[in-house]
């Protein structure tokens, strides 16, 4: 069994998030893949040795929309890394803080449910929603016009202005569904008898706060788009972005963030109240469970009681006052039991 466990822990340390080793990689070097598009330009500036050419090639870097969208990438991508983290953090020691009991058959379960982790984050289905955004992301792109066939310099950095954000939808798509995949895994694992309900637990969640916090950390992502959108829809009001060259395209960006702003809300709503859903309906009949065996025995207790006091036992009395106090040590609310 032990040899089970290291199994477990050594697999949630190792198991990779994404479809590809590509992506996987990437992934795990987020930060340094993020600033090869500004290292590209500064290179681009240092070979021509033309500052106007140089200037004339990265001039989309100063849009506020870019800087922003930049930045909010970024701090997503921190976040998924940190939701990462915790994923691996709990469920690699899953048997030891007893979300898991240490029961044979609940440790082979969880090895079987482990391994269709890894093959949900491998489906083929994944292609739906890196789809999905990498289409999105053409059409907007392409709405706000094509290349300045004028100056080659200026269309060739706006060209690999596109390229890196193509592929930053490409990346953002894997990152969803690989939110939605954890997502879907926790709410099958949350319906299963192998998670431990643990009374008294000092987190306050019957020892599953672990598995909360996965999924409210998966949702930090998709805050920081809303953020985002939320900046853009009021960007007349906004000093930094008056300035944009796409300000006159500001029907087309507000129409774009409401609709955007409205997908993630939904999705982080998913997110997080659907994989706990099942925890809460058994926490809940658990509690129910609890709440009758206490109310029936201190019913029991108290028919001893007058009867014991019907009879003058006093020693009785002394006995049911101590049965008393141990009932009272069991009710559910003492227990601290969620629902």
């Amino acid at each position: 069994m032990r040899e089970d466990i290291r199994k477990i822990r050594g697999f949630w340390l190792e198991v990779p998030f994404f479809g590809t080793r590509v992506e996987q990689f990437v992934a795990e070097r987020w930060y340094v893949i993020l600033l090869l598009p500004f290292l590209y330009w500064v290179a681009l500036g240092v070979w021509t040795g033309r500052q106007s050419l140089f200037l004339n090639a990265t001039s989309f870097l100063r849009s506020p929309y870019i800087l922003s969208l930049g930045a909010a990438l970024y701090l997503a991508a921190a976040a998924f890394s940190f939701w990462q983290s915790t994923v691996r953090k709990t469920f690699s020691t899953v048997v030891e803080s007893g979300i898991i009991s240490d029961s044979p058959e609940s440790i082979k379960a969880l090895i079987a449910a482990s391994s269709r982790f890894e093959a949900m984050m491998r489906s083929r289905f994944r292609f739906i929603p890196i789809a999905a955004v990498f289409l999105s992301t053409l059409i907007v792109n392409g709405r706000f016009g094509g290349l300045d066939q004028t100056q080659p310099a200026k269309a060739f950095g706006a060209f690999m202005a596109n390229v890196f954000i193509l592929l930053g939808a490409y990346a953002v798509g894997a990152g969803a569904w690989s939110l939605l995949s954890a997502a879907r895994w926790i709410a099958m694992l949350s319906h299963d008898d192998m998670l431990s309900i643990q009374p008294g637990h000092s987190d306050g969640c019957c020892g599953l706060k672990g598995i909360g916090d996965c999924c409210l950390q998966s949702a930090v992502p998709l805050l920081i788009g809303m953020v985002l959108c939320l900046a853009w829809i009021n960007g007349p009001h906004l000093r930094f972005f008056q300035s944009s060259k796409e300000f006159g395209q500001w029907d087309v960006i507000v129409f774009f963030s409401y609709a955007m702003m409205a997908t993630l809300f939904v999705l982080a709503c998913t997110l997080v109240f659907l994989p706990v859903r099942g925890l809460h309906d058994r926490l809940v009949a658990y509690k129910r469970t609890r709440d009758l065996e206490f109310t029936k025995a201190l019913s029991t207790e108290t028919a001893r009681i007058r009867e014991t006091l019907t009879s003058a036992d006093d020693n009785g009395v002394v006995r049911i006052s101590g049965r008393l106090k141990i009932i009272h040590a069991l009710d559910p609310e003492n227990l601290r039991l969620a629902g």
